[in-house]
């Protein structure tokens, strides 16, 4: 319970830190942007402006699976960031918290809707229970409790992202190494699905 706590702060505090943009009205009346080829340039073509979605996600690992929330700061061609927070509910279930880096190529855009390629990759922080045994060989008793591990791992998550008026839908390929390491044993991977609303 203290875990899904502290996971539910992390997430209040990243969500209060983001910034508000304050819009700044002209008076240039009528008279035409122009593009660098000197030809007005309609408010559709400007389409590349940054996205920031709230998701609900779910990761699919071999034999095993994760649920959690998600918020993609997405800019077309540029550098934007990932923000998860996802758990197994399992006994002795991960708790992960991944920040990463990501960069978005508009692969199409039209009407305010873009698809975008955005491959991300960054450190994760683990907290996770282990059974831990104690027998004591005086007495014979065995005393079965938990212990609370706290790793590092790294994670990477290419994906496609739909971004359609308010709405994003994400699906990508998603790699976990614990304790950054990708071999046998440490890595898990497969798909994950993520469902947003930006705002």
């Amino acid at each position: 319970m203290k875990k899904t706590l502290l996971l539910i702060l992390t997430a209040a505090l990243f969500s209060l830190s983001s910034q508000a943009q304050t819009v700044i009205t002209n008076d240039y009346g009528d008279s035409p942007i122009t593009g660098a080829d000197g030809q007005p340039v309609s408010s559709s073509d400007n389409d590349d402006e940054a996205i920031s979605s709230f998701n609900v996600a779910y990761y699919n690992f071999d034999g095993d699976s994760n649920y959690g929330i998600s918020v993609y700061g997405m800019n077309p061609n540029h550098v934007g960031v990932d923000f998860n927070i996802r758990l197994n509910f399992e006994k002795y279930g991960n708790y992960n918290v991944d920040l990463c880096l990501n960069y978005s190529f508009k692969l199409w855009g039209e009407n305010g809707t873009k698809l975008l390629l955005v491959p991300s990759v960054g450190p994760s922080f683990r907290m996770q229970d282990r059974p831990k045994v104690d027998y004591n060989e005086r007495t014979g008793n065995v005393k079965k409790e938990s212990k609370t591990e706290y790793k590092f791992d790294l994670v990477a998550n290419p994906r496609l992202a739909l971004c359609a008026n308010r709405f994003t839908f994400s699906v990508g390929y998603f790699l976990w190494g614990a304790e950054f390491k990708l071999k046998k044993g440490y890595k898990a991977d497969g798909f994950n699905v993520a469902l947003g609303y930006s705002f």
